[in-house]
């Protein structure tokens, strides 16, 4: 048998072998292009630590196939120096064998890649979707602030509204009469502009010679002094307080404005009444001795804390004390139980007209006929 010469691994023996090495550094890149497109805090579906160790596995196998292509070198060194014909053979099977696992590595590589694309996408949609929701969240926020806003603007709208009737009542007021000195303040507890402008009217139209009577006292009494005595002649106010701290600095104010002799304020402390078949907290009664004549009454007390009624008898106990003519006006109206006594003094008196006036509180008025 004739010696053959040693011959070498062939071109594609060597390109194979360089696959080989090749593919575990394709593995290592596809593991870290994995790495960088799932998102942090989203690898659940293929954590960091799988990431790792497929690269680690890429770079060993890169290693193993250096090591390789070192042994095939070296192999194809002593196919020169003994039988080349053998040692050719062991190179080429060798040089099959890595470009099997190669070819397995590429494909390792290709599922990874798409691996990678799959999470970006999931990621994606998850981002998506967040941006979703946080999109409705603020459309929700937007929608929550413009009814805010609509129904700040609405309170701010009728705020204006009732000030600018306020103001315009208390210019008219100061048409009808002339204080002498500052008067004490409206609102809150004390009687409104809107009302003291119907309360001074209905004064100054009452018929001469009568009364008023105010259940309760306050600026309310100062501006009914003014208008008896710019309408003239006899008549007086007459103010009942249960609260005598009230009781003393209306009487000091009537002192200021040199009004002590058009108006009076009397204690009456609240006791229990016996009216409409049943018991409840009222005026003592004998603060009305000698009232008659009425022409006008403000029923602005009791206090509604006292009881859900404490204004309804008023009416009952002053009817007979009313004039022809006679107006009754109730402070507070807007309130239901307010509405329900007077609806109670209608049907008991159905001979009077009633009026629900628009003011800031609500005032009813009630007017005995003139015949």
């Amino acid at each position: 048998m004739s010696e053959r010469p040693p011959k070498g691994p062939s071109g594609g023996d060597l390109l194979a072998a360089a696959r080989h090495a090749a593919a575990g550094g394709a593995l290592v890149l596809a593991a870290e292009a994995l790495g960088r497109r799932v998102p942090a805090g989203r690898g659940a579906a293929l954590p960091l630590g799988v990431v790792g160790a497929l690269a680690g596995a890429g770079v060993w196998a890169g290693r193993r196939a250096e090591t390789r292509v070192r042994r095939l070198q070296r192999e194809v060194a002593r196919a020169r120096r003994e039988d080349a014909g053998a040692a050719q053979d062991r190179v080429l099977a060798a040089l099959r064998g890595l470009d099997a696992r190669a070819q397995r590595l590429e494909r390792v590589g290709a599922r990874l890649e798409r691996a990678a694309e799959r999470e970006g996408v999931r990621g994606e949609r998850r981002e998506d979707r967040q941006a979703k929701q946080a999109a409705k969240r603020l459309t929700d926020l937007r929608r929550s602030l413009r009814e805010v806003e609509e129904r700040l603007g609405d309170r701010v709208r009728a705020e204006a509204a009732t000030s600018f009737a306020q103001t315009e009542a208390l210019l008219n007021l100061l048409c009808l009469v002339s204080p002498r000195s500052a008067l004490p303040a409206t609102r809150g507890w004390a009687a409104s502009p809107d009302l003291l402008l119907t309360y001074v009217s209905e004064v100054l139209a009452a018929p001469p010679g009568t009364d008023v009577l105010e259940l309760g006292s306050g600026t309310s009494t100062l501006w009914a002094a003014y208008a008896l005595e710019v309408r003239g002649g006899e008549g007086r106010v007459l103010a009942l307080d249960h609260d005598e701290r009230f009781l003393e600095r209306t009487r000091a104010a009537l002192e200021r404005h040199g009004l002590a002799a058009r108006a009076e304020v009397r204690h009456a402390p609240i006791e229990d009444l016996e009216v409409a078949g049943g018991t409840q907290p009222w005026y003592a009664v004998r603060a009305l001795e000698g009232v008659s004549g009425l022409g006008v009454v403000l029923v602005d007390g009791p206090i509604g804390s006292m009881h859900p009624r404490s204004r309804y008898p008023a009416l009952p106990l002053l009817r007979d004390r009313l004039v022809p003519g006679a107006v009754v006006l109730l402070d507070d109206a807007g309130r239901p139980e307010e509405r329900e006594l007077v609806d109670d003094w209608a049907r008991e008196h159905p001979e009077l007209s009633v009026e629900h006036l628009g003011h800031e509180k609500g005032t009813s008025l009630l007017r005995v006929p003139r015949t």
